[in-house]
């Protein structure tokens, strides 16, 4: 479902604030696993998917002791 033009932002109804430290029990980044291992890699696939980069990002994630799930 397509817009036909993108709405304006709404304005902020106050600045955002540029003075507060960054906080580690926020951060993704460094909150991220080390290790591939027991997580989920979703490979979203279209019509002519070259098959020999599949298997490989496949059996990678396998190697990796991860699940690797396509999605068409």
């Amino acid at each position: 479902m397509a817009m036909a033009a993108t709405p304006e932002a709404t304005p902020a109804a106050k600045a955002t604030r540029q003075d507060l430290e960054p906080s580690p029990a926020l951060g993704i980044v460094e909150r991220e696993p080390k290790r591939f291992e027991r997580r989920k890699l979703r490979i979203l696939i279209t019509d002519g998917v070259d098959a020999k980069l599949l298997k490989a990002l496949t059996s990678a994630a396998l190697k990796g002791k991860a699940w690797a799930s396509l999605s068409h």
